[in-house]
């Protein structure tokens, strides 16, 4: 930037200069930079008198900082002072404009790394202690400026002003986007309770900690769209939020130790109008989401996952199926069913009821499954109508209860042919005629040295003919529908 910019930005007006800046930046989901010296604001500002002037005299460069990254051991070696200093920097360079921050601090010293269960005593690490509590203060001096705020912190206590800044005058009225984490889980807790009606300008909360959940008064949460709960201790809680937010276009709850709670017969149906993606998964095994996903209805859905972690004991498990004869969603493109307990017939009758889908992610596959899926059954001319008959992605995680030739005839019957040697025209043809089932463009498998499916010829002959097959360890690669989709759609 230095190099070509500098030696012809002389003539170059002031504010085109400022664009161009603005341009430079490198910016996450919320709009904040991670600080450093090879990159926007702080590289401009230090090239020459002219381009400091300009740096500082734009205070929408610096109007989102990111400290997540620099206490991480081995990206950056930033001391406590210098964190405290740059979110100063920020904070005063930014000057009235709203303000986006993004840090983690959870350096204790005898915490080691990773979850806590239980949290040291509160003399273990005074100095953790004293910054943290310099960092609210910090944060507070801006509270109404504050954007996005997205906060990772050993323990909910150490967040408490934040919580109550939120919560009460003059609270923060640009406030759109708030995350609150904590490595201590919490689960031996109580749940939490705030009176967040002066929030209820909020797009997007959520809440990687013990539980937070709003006090029951009548205020609602016009704006929230995305609600976010992982290691949600309540399925009471949960509903809670999703009373206050009618207009929930996402949903994504982890419960986690939430067994014991039972609801009442008369317990209403939540009808959430304009829900399109519903992500739920359970982490324990007292966790069974079945009479929350029974309080469910949601028409407009598009994308549903779940992931029991194969933690569930039930031998009918039939709320998912109960959900979409509830809901009859028109749209829904994209299903994961991991780890449920989910008898082949109730999985069949969901792909049924679901004509739309383009993604599909089963934790495991049955034959006749996989022949309900073909477009031909094995040795035979071709069939009717087969299953989600629009179906692109299909991604199994375990293949041991199904057959390489029941895969083999899917795939050799559902693969797109995108080779060179056929033309727009012959495809759209196809795509009308007796190959009108020919959409999978993308297979993943299980990584398994001995389950060759590749090499076996008719699948190199859909490999020719541009079907993506891919290999992935499970336990660490597991995608949820949306980012699966945002990576095939093409640029």
């Amino acid at each position: 930037m230095n190099g070509a910019l500098g030696a012809t930005s002389g003539g170059l007006p002031d504010e085109l200069m400022s664009l161009i800046f603005l341009n430079c930046l490198e910016t996450d989901d919320i709009g904040c930079v991670t600080p450093s010296s090879t990159s926007a604001p702080l590289l401009p500002s230090w090239v020459c008198r002219r381009w400091r002037r300009i740096c500082l005299s734009t205070p929408q460069l610096w109007t989102g900082v990111n400290l997540q990254d620099l206490t991480r051991e081995g990206l950056y070696a930033v001391n406590r002072t210098a964190l405290l200093s740059l979110l100063d920097l920020w904070i005063r360079r930014s000057r009235s404009c709203s303000i986006s921050i993004r840090f983690s601090y959870t350096d204790l010293s005898d915490a080691g790394s990773g979850m806590m269960l239980f949290l040291p005593g509160p003399d273990d690490d005074s100095a953790y202690l004293h910054d943290i509590r310099a960092l609210i203060q910090r944060l507070l001096s801006c509270q109404h400026r504050w954007r996005a705020l997205d906060v990772t912190v050993l323990d909910l206590s150490t967040v408490e002003p934040l919580l109550q800044a939120v919560s009460a005058r003059p609270a923060s009225p640009r406030l759109e986007y708030l995350s609150i984490a904590t490595q201590y889980l919490g689960i031996f807790g109580e749940i939490r309770t705030y009176n967040l009606q002066l929030a209820s300008h909020l797009r997007t909360i959520r809440i990687m900690s013990p539980l937070i959940v709003p006090e029951g008064n009548g205020v609602q949460f016009e704006r929230l769209s995305e609600l976010t709960l992982k290691y949600c201790s309540s399925m009471m809680g949960c509903l809670q939020w999703i009373d206050k937010a009618p207009n929930l276009e996402t949903l994504r709850v982890r419960f986690f130790g939430a067994g014991g709670e039972s609801f009442e017969n008369g317990t209403r149906t939540r009808r959430l109008r304009k829900l399109v993606d519903l992500q739920i998964s359970s982490f324990s095994s007292d966790s069974d989401p079945t009479a929350f996903i029974n309080l469910l209805e949601l028409p407009a859905l598009e994308e549903l996952f779940f992931d029991m972690n194969d933690l569930i004991e039930s031998r009918s498990w039939s709320c998912v199926l109960e959900l979409l004869k509830r809901s009859r969603p028109r749209a829904l493109q994209a299903l994961a069913l991991l780890g449920t307990p989910m008898s082949q017939e109730d999985i069949l009758a969901c792909l049924r009821m679901s004509p739309k889908l383009t993604y599909l992610n089963l934790g495991t596959v049955t034959d006749n499954i996989l022949d309900a899926l073909s477009a031909s059954a094995p040795c035979q001319p071709k069939s009717s109508t087969p299953l989600c008959p629009s179906l692109e992605v299909l991604e199994i995680a375990d293949v041991t209860d199904c057959s390489a030739a029941s895969l083999v005839n899917f795939a050799s019957s559902r693969c797109r042919d995108k080779s060179d040697d056929v033309s727009a025209a012959e495809c759209e043809l196809r795509f009308e005629g007796d190959n009108r089932w020919e959409t999978l463009e993308t297979l993943v498998i299980p990584c398994d040295p001995d389950y060759d499916l590749i090499g076996h010829p008719d699948i190199m002959q859909c490999v020719a003919k541009g079907l993506s097959v891919e290999h992935k360890d499970l336990a660490f690669d597991i995608l949820p529908p949306r980012r699966l989709a945002q990576r095939l759609t093409p640029a």
